[in-house]
């Protein structure tokens, strides 16, 4: 399952998996958007991830293998749009992995390198997607039980893919990073059986491999 099914690394992604043979369920907000992901192979669901109770999130993610997060109100609707979708709805999304147990699926989790500390001040324009992003990325990182992998890129372009080259995870580290890699790396990390339990894998564009890249324990 992929949540912001519509936008552009979801997009990049869906057909890689489909390609591979994986089933894949595009959550999406807007019933214009079906056709885009139907094309694609994926099958469209259409959901406001911003007005889900607890048992519709459940609902939604149960017997799935992975759930990708790659939603973001994409600085459309202001502070309040920003917290309601990239804090409030990823955080119900948790809550209730967290609440299925051992039926959990697995959670990848697009963010950003640094997301653990807001590098943007009050005032800022990034302000309302940095402190949204820390929430969520703090909730997990303060130990859940069902794995899961954080993606921590850095600024995201429309380059093709290259290849990748881990950084520290902070935001003096993040360069540019192709969306393109992000969905490749997003495809890998789906499809591993070894995926980890609980990490953090901060990237940039690079010249190695992502086939076989180490995210982590």
């Amino acid at each position: 399952m992929v949540i912001g099914g519509h936008g552009k690394v979801a997009l990049l992604a869906t057909p890689k998996l489909v390609a591979r043979g994986d089933r894949v369920t595009s959550v999406i907000r807007a019933a214009e958007q079906a056709r885009d992901v139907e094309k694609l192979g994926a099958t469209a669901h259409l959901a406001d991830i911003t007005a889900l109770d607890a048992a519709q999130w459940r609902e939604l993610v149960s017997g799935h293998d992975v759930v990708v997060w790659s939603a973001g109100a994409g600085g459309k609707g202001g502070a309040e749009a920003t917290y309601a979708v990239d804090r409030d709805a990823a955080l119900a999304l948790v809550a209730a992995l967290e609440e299925l147990g051992a039926d959990a699926p697995r959670l990848i989790l697009v963010s950003y390198a640094g997301s653990l500390h807001n590098p943007w001040g009050e005032g800022h324009g990034m302000h309302a997607y940095g402190e949204a992003k820390q929430a969520v990325d703090e909730r997990l990182a303060s130990g859940v039980p069902f794995d899961h992998l954080v993606l921590a890129p850095g600024v995201l372009t429309l380059e093709p893919d290259r290849g990748l080259e881990p950084i520290p995870d902070e935001a003096g580290a993040a360069a540019e990073t192709s969306r393109e890699l992000v969905a490749d790396v997003i495809v890998e990390a789906a499809g591993r059986a070894d995926f980890p339990h609980a990490a953090r894998f901060a990237f940039v564009d690079g010249d190695g491999p992502v086939a076989g890249a180490d995210f982590g324990a």
